[in-house]
């Protein structure tokens, strides 16, 4: 049941073929992980992030090259954390380097609530504020569009940053995780 449920979320979030070979092969049972993850915030969450991710993919090449055993990057997005104050806001800067701190209103979040349930529409502002604050800059309308169609594809936080992740990633045959699905 999980490898079915994991792939209709692929699917929902847009993964492309890449990603849902990886993820076929490895419900398959023929390939190991290079595992990493980090808990969802509002535009894909801290730079390191993104590193993170990246250094999975690479470690899963390097993992193949030597052992000549399958190895599949894989995200743990961490949405049944409950820290909402280490997770709320996003720094941005703009044209003039000025520095901006946006966050989602605390309405949007239950106290000990899980920060992957966040609604989507609790992002919205902070994304369309971000982007405005990028105006002028090169790779605003790439970033706009990537931040845009996580959005559109998401229900909460958690699935946002795993279709971005999917977005940015899944063509490296990146395979996300939410253990927030109910046949974990």
């Amino acid at each position: 049941p999980l490898a079915p449920a994991m792939r209709e979320y692929h699917q929902r979030l847009g993964a492309p073929p890449q990603s849902l070979a990886a993820l076929e092969r490895l419900a398959r049972g023929e390939v190991v992980c290079s595992v990493t993850g980090q808990q969802p915030a509002p535009l894909g969450g801290p730079l390191y992030a993104l590193h993170k991710t990246a250094s999975a993919i690479g470690l899963a090449r390097v993992f193949e090259e030597r052992t000549g055993l399958g190895c599949v990057p894989l995200y743990w997005m961490h949405g049944e954390d409950s820290d909402f104050e280490e997770i709320r806001s996003a720094t941005v800067f703009d044209g003039q380097l000025a520095i901006h701190d946006l966050a989602i209103p605390a309405s949007f979040h239950a106290d000990g609530g899980l920060v992957g349930s966040i609604p989507a529409e609790a992002i919205t502002a902070l994304q369309q504020d971000a982007v405005r604050c990028w105006d002028g800059m090169p790779g605003q309308a790439a970033a706009a569009a990537l931040l845009n169609g996580a959005l559109a594809r998401a229900r909460d936080l958690g699935e946002a940053c795993s279709a971005l992740a999917l977005a940015m990633f899944g063509a490296f045959g990146l395979v996300v995780v939410d253990p927030r699905l109910p046949e974990f």
